[in-house]
């Protein structure tokens, strides 16, 4: 996916296979203190509740370190729809992307589980 969808080819951007970039990546870090939809870019971060981490968080050189300009981060973790909402995707695209691209591309192990009377979450396990 990372080749085919966003064009990172070079050695130097596989930072899914070099803990060091991937530790070191601040939209990586920022996920273990949002849980919601974030914008980042070398400006900071925007979220819709503030958040005292984020804003703590060092941003300096962010395009070298985050080996992009600017990001959408959505974690995975997020109710279905909130996932359709906050990229503007159909329901079949996301699915689409879980099961071809995250799973089957990534070889990440995706659960779907939908509660009764509640909305399908999907995370990594």
């Amino acid at each position: 996916m990372a080749a085919e969808v966003f064009g990172w080819n070079a050695p130097d951007q596989r930072w899914w296979a070099d803990t060091k970039l991937a530790l070191s990546s601040p939209t990586a870090r920022a996920c273990r203190y949002e849980s919601e939809p974030f914008w980042a870019n070398e400006e900071g971060f925007r979220t819709r509740q503030p958040n005292r981490y984020l804003e703590a968080m060092e941003v300096s050189s962010f395009e070298k370190r985050a080996l992009t300009k600017a990001a959408l981060v959505i974690p995975v973790h997020l109710p279905f729809g909130q996932i359709c909402i906050a990229t503007g995707w159909q329901a079949h695209t996301v699915r689409g992307t879980f099961a071809g691209a995250f799973k089957k591309k990534l070889g990440l192990n995706i659960v779907s589980d939908k509660p009764q009377g509640g909305e399908r979450i999907y995370r990594i396990a």
